[in-house]
């Protein structure tokens, strides 16, 4: 299905870096690799193996873990001698390693697998949610997650699973095309499938009467991202379009304003699709309170908002490679190494996270 958006021109405008504030680490780059923080802690690899560090850099948790997996309701994966568990954000081990794949919780859930089973939730003391086991699963978001059942009638079939522990049918979907789902946002589902992305509500029915998008992003904001496959727009959650087709790449919208291209550079457009920063930069990143990622000449560096739309730069890009800000830290990579700098705000929570590089498109 082609999406009928209005075209939309990102203006084509150089815009100089402005003078950006001088940065010192709040924690000097000297691991191996790091992850962001979540409640007061963070992962870091050193010598091979990971622990986990403080706001001030010293180790809660020495080394001692072969992997970890991302902070969620007070919990972090951990992976031991081929297996996951999970430490609380105190360092202590609340979940003995024994899950060949996990995901973070999410909804005070997290969904895991054994060897040789299926997908399962666990609550945060490690005990299973009920009995239910499914071919696949996505996190839990509002109550609400889709899971991959097995049937007498139709086979392998994409169910979702509601706050009560019920799984209700989602009779539009194309279930033998669906490649993969993602979590809920927003009230709707994301489905990948062989010719595009559809988008489900909780009640099981599809945007643009089951139609797909050859790209399509997460609903943010009340909008979603749109490609017929050659130029993106946004469109609402009544499948209105709210920006039309004529941007060379978008990402979701955040604090009113999402990055944008056009000449193969980045900038940022806000929900009228007025140009709100000309495209600059080689690669953008969604705002979250104040702060978003950019790239400039293979170098990353920080955008700041001031909530009116108004973008200047925090600091100009100068480093191998960044995270994003959470909890007033952000991952920076200086010199082959990783350490963290601090933001003048807190709370902290950007899109380009450590597991999120770059937009389905």
């Amino acid at each position: 299905m082609k999406l009928a958006f209005a075209s939309a021109v990102l203006v084509l405008a150089s815009a100089p870096l402005s003078p950006s504030q001088a940065q010192t680490f709040a924690i000097s780059p000297r691991f191996e690799a790091v992850g962001h923080f979540h409640e007061g802690l963070a992962p870091a690899k050193e010598n091979g193996l990971w622990g986990f560090i403080d706001t001030a850099g010293n180790w809660v948790v020495k080394p001692q873990y072969d992997s970890v997996y991302r902070g969620g309701d007070g919990r972090f994966g951990v992976k031991q001698d081929g297996l996951w568990g999970f430490v609380s954000t105190t360092g202590e081990l609340v979940i003995e390693p024994r899950f060949t794949e996990i995901r973070e919780f999410s909804d005070g859930v997290a969904r895991v697998r054994e060897q040789n089973g299926g997908w399962h939730f666990i609550d945060r003391n490690g005990g299973r949610e009920s009995d239910s086991t499914y071919i696949d699963a996505t996190n839990r978001v509002d109550g609400l997650a889709v899971v991959k059942v097995s049937n007498d009638y139709s086979g392998e079939t994409w169910m979702i699973l509601d706050p009560r522990g019920t799984l209700q049918p989602a009779w539009d979907l194309p279930q033998k095309a669906i490649e993969r789902f993602d979590a809920f946002s927003e009230g709707f589902a994301t489905a990948r499938t062989a010719n595009g992305t559809i988008y489900m509500d909780a009640d099981g029915h599809l945007l643009f009467n089951g139609g797909e998008i050859i790209g399509g992003r997460p609903f943010s904001e009340g909008v979603a991202a749109g490609s017929n496959g050659k130029k993106w727009g946004f469109f609402d959650r009544e499948a209105k379009t709210v920006i039309g087709l004529g941007l060379d790449g978008a990402r979701d919208f955040t604090q009113g304003l999402a990055p944008a291209a056009a000449g193969g550079k980045w900038g940022y457009i806000d929900k009228a699709g007025n140009t709100a920063y000309p495209p600059t930069f080689d690669a953008a990143y969604s705002f979250r309170e104040g702060y978003a990622t950019v790239k400039l000449d293979g170098k990353f560096g920080f955008l700041r908002t001031d909530g009116n739309g108004k973008i200047s730069v925090y600091i100009e890009p100068q480093f191998e490679d960044v995270f994003s800000f959470r909890e007033g830290r952000a991952p920076v990579m200086q010199g082959g190494s990783w350490g963290f700098i601090a933001a003048d705000a807190t709370g902290i929570d950007l899109v380009r996270g450590v597991v999120e590089i770059t937009p389905d498109q």
